[in-house]
This record gives structure tokens, C-alpha cells and sequence, in this order.
């Protein structure tokens, strides 16, 4: 080997490095953008939420990403599971049940059901307007009392958002804030007894648990719910009774409110009588019902539309 060049073999450099085990788990949620400002700006930023009764919660922002829903402007934030300060609360959401007038202090909406007992709600006024905000003293089931701040007519069907939005920062430094709204998903669905479902599969939704529909119990509610509905005829039974028949068959039931109307007039009026169909076994529909008028009758009216029940604190 005198005189030779020799190669020096190091195994440890055709070693293959095996891969970093630095890592670290995020949570992830889906947030609705109301107002202006860029959400993917705010990745390295905190996700910060006034939660009543706690404080301000918190995380980090690792990674945002686009997810349009229905002309709806959705992201998926990942957060750093281990940077958790506190938990994030989902803020109410409903909808006007008739229209609003200006300066109201109550509105009828579907249902209250998550909302604080007091605070402050965001309302669309129609689709294309901006957000107000107002605030509210205590509620019943379906409705808000002690309302301020309507400036406007509030359309039927109003989207309303509690305001307890979580807000982040777009860049450098707290100037560009952006509001978010949490939205509810599902999650940790099980998918051990199904077949033909790979990764990727688009869902939709058959129902929330278990699909009680032909139990009496869950068919027979009463849905507090403003319908309209078109008259086909009318028969006078005695000076303030009627006969109301519809195109629709609908489930009524003893005592509802309802308003009667050509399109120039209106009045209001009680269910009396409900008269189902005899060759049916089954009475929860029906297209004629006798209706106690409060007053005169207007001339051949056209709409029958239910009213809403307001509930009781």
C-alpha cells in the first residue's frame, strides 16, 4: 500500500438521518369572517375571545385556511392544542320570526336557546345591509325584551348573532383587528360500520341522532313558525264564524292565533274547529278549520297566515 492514495469510508455519512421528532398538535375550528380584514394575516398571532363570567381566552395561531360555505366567507383555524388559555364559547345565532319596526323594544325570533340572559346581539337588518349592533335587558324562549339601539326596520328572517366574537390581528402589532365568528362543528365522527367511505367523501347530514319520525312524541310538536297560506273558499257558519278551506294541508291546532287578509285588509281570528279528512286514521293534517273572527271579515280573503306564540320568561 506504499505510495498509494487512500479513501477513508465514514458509514456515519451514508447514514440516512432519521426524521426530527420536534412536533406539536393543534386544535382546529371553523370561524366566519363578519366584518372586514384578512384571516390569513393573523397566523403567528392569538385567537382571543371575552368570555362572560371567565375572562379572556386564548391561543395561538398556527395555520389558516380558506373554506367558502354557501357564498359564505368560512376559515379553518389550527391552533396550538398546548397554548390554550381557557375555552372558546360558540355565540348564539337565530333569526327574526316577523319584521322589526324601528325604535322596538322587543323582537319575536326563533328560539334564545344559548344566548346570555342580557348583553348585546348583532343584527343584519336585511341581507345586503350592514350589521347593527343593539342590547338587551332578559328573554323568554323566543323573545328578546328591553331592546335599544333598533335604528332601522328589521326585515322577516333577520339573521342575529350574539356578540361574543373572537378577535385576532392582521400583521404586526393590535391595528388591524379582525372579528371572527366560532361556528359549531361536528367532529369525531364514527365511521367503524360503514362501507365504501374514503377519506375526502362528501357528507350529508339524515339526522341528529336517532331518526324518531314515526314516534308521536317527536311528530306531533307544535312548530312556532309565522306560515302563510293561500284560501281556495269561504263559508260563513254564523255572524263571526267561518269556514276556512285551504290549498294546503297544515297542522293546526285548538286555540291558534292566525290573520286573515285580501291584500288590502286584514283581521285577526282563533282556530275553533279542526276538521280532518274521515278516511284518514291518522289527524294531524288538514286543509279546513272554523275560525272565530274578531270583527268584520274582509272581502274575499286570500291569505290565512299563522301567527307566533310568544313565550313567557
Amino acid at each position: 500500500m506504499y505510495g498509494e492514495e487512500i479513501d477513508i469510508k465514514k458509514p456515519i455519512e451514508n447514514t440516512i438521518i432519521s426524521s426530527a421528532n420536534v412536533y406539536f398538535k393543534t386544535k382546529n375550528i371553523l370561524v366566519e369572517n363578519l366584518f372586514d380584514g384578512d384571516p390569513l394575516q393573523i397566523v403567528g398571532n392569538f385567537l382571543f375571545q371575552n368570555v362572560t363570567g371567565i375572562g379572556t381566552v386564548s391561543a395561538s395561531i398556527y395555520n389558516v385556511e380558506y373554506r367558502p360555505i354557501d357564498n359564505k366567507d368560512f376559515y379553518e383555524v389550527s391552533l396550538d392544542a398546548s397554548s390554550f388559555s381557557g375555552s372558546y364559547e360558540v355565540p348564539g345565532k337565530t333569526k327574526t320570526l316577523q319584521g322589526i319596526p324601528q325604535f322596538a323594544d322587543n323582537i319575536l325570533v326563533d328560539s334564545t336557546i344559548g344566548f346570555d340572559r342580557q348583553g348585546s346581539l348583532l343584527i343584519k337588518p336585511t341581507v345586503d345591509s350592514n350589521f347593527i349592533e343593539i342590547s338587551y335587558t332578559d328573554k323568554t324562549v323566543n323573545q328578546f325584551l328591553g331592546v335599544s339601539g333598533i335604528s332601522t326596520d328589521l326585515v322577516f328572517g333577520a339573521e342575529i348573532f350574539e356578540d361574543k366574537l373572537a378577535f385576532s390581528y392582521a400583521g404586526f402589532g393590535q391595528t388591524s383587528q379582525v372579528q371572527l365568528r366560532i361556528v359549531n362543528v361536528i367532529d369525531n365522527i364514527d365511521v367503524s360500520d360503514t362501507a365504501n367511505m374514503v377519506v375526502g367523501d362528501s357528507l350529508k347530514l339524515s339526522t341528529f341522532g336517532l331518526d324518531k319520525g314515526e314516534d308521536s312524541q317527536f311528530n306531533s310538536w307544535i312548530y312556532n313558525i309565522p306560515t302563510i297560506h293561500n284560501i281556495s273558499s269561504v263559508d260563513q257558519l254564523n255572524i263571526n264564524t267561518f269556514r276556512i278551506n285551504l290549498f294546503d294541508e297544515v297542522v293546526f291546532f285548538i286555540g291558534e292565533k292566525i290573520m286573515l287578509s285580501n291584500g288590502n285588509t286584514e283581521i285577526s281570528g282563533e282556530i275553533k274547529v279542526i276538521e280532518y279528512d274521515s278516511s284518514r286514521s291518522e289527524k294531524r293534517l288538514s286543509n279546513r278549520v272554523v275560525v272565530l273572527v274578531n270583527g268584520s271579515l274582509p272581502i274575499e280573503p286570500k291569505i290565512l297566515q299563522k301567527n307566533n306564540c310568544k313565550g313567557a320568561t
